[in-house]
């Protein structure tokens, strides 16, 4: 068989200590290294370092519509979002290669909140409603059917458990149809 041999999963590289967030540090998630390392084979994604923005850099936010926010500075109020998303259309062709079973993202994040949705801020600051992370709401409309997770939910034993059965679900799926993984 071709390919890993273990499932690849895309995961917010702050969470594997890797110091790019925007204060310059990390989110390191220790129960997450430490029970699903030995399962799968890591796919490290930053959409706010790697579409170029600085480490440490501004804050950001979204604000706006919250079916299409935009990511804004809360400092500067420069628009990001043009360029998270010109990275991100360049990455899910890269980890559709690197055929992915799922994702692990960073709560919270503007650009990777998945089921811990980020609040949507109108211009002058006040919280009009809740969204999907850039970054997130991108994988759920290219990945459909594939586990996507935040690292907060992953704390759950059984969180954990339900999130690696359906990547080794989809993983395993694959090989039977004798498609590459």
């Amino acid at each position: 068989m071709n390919g890993p041999k273990k499932p690849c999963v895309g995961i917010s590289r702050c969470l594997l200590g890797q110091n790019v967030r925007y204060d310059g540090g990390h989110a390191l998630a220790p129960w997450i290294t430490r029970n699903l390392s030995p399962v799968f084979e890591w796919v490290p994604v930053c959409p706010e370092s790697e579409s170029g923005l600085t480490i440490p850099r501004e804050p950001m936010r979204l604000e706006g519509d919250a079916h299409s926010p935009r990511v804004i500075g809360i400092k500067t109020r420069t628009d990001r979002l043009e360029q998270i998303l010109d990275w991100t259309e360049n990455t899910l062709l890269k980890l559709r290669r690197e055929r992915v079973c799922g994702f692990i993202l960073k709560s919270k994040s503007p650009s990777c909140a998945a089921r811990e949705k980020v609040p949507v801020f109108d211009s002058a600051g006040g919280a009009v409603a809740w969204s999907l992370g850039i970054f997130a709401r991108a994988v759920e409309h290219a990945f459909p059917g594939l586990p996507v997770e935040d690292e907060i939910r992953l704390k759950s034993a059984p969180m954990r458990e339900d999130f690696v059965k359906a990547a080794l679900l989809h993983f395993h799926s694959r090989v039977k149809q004798g498609l590459p993984c």
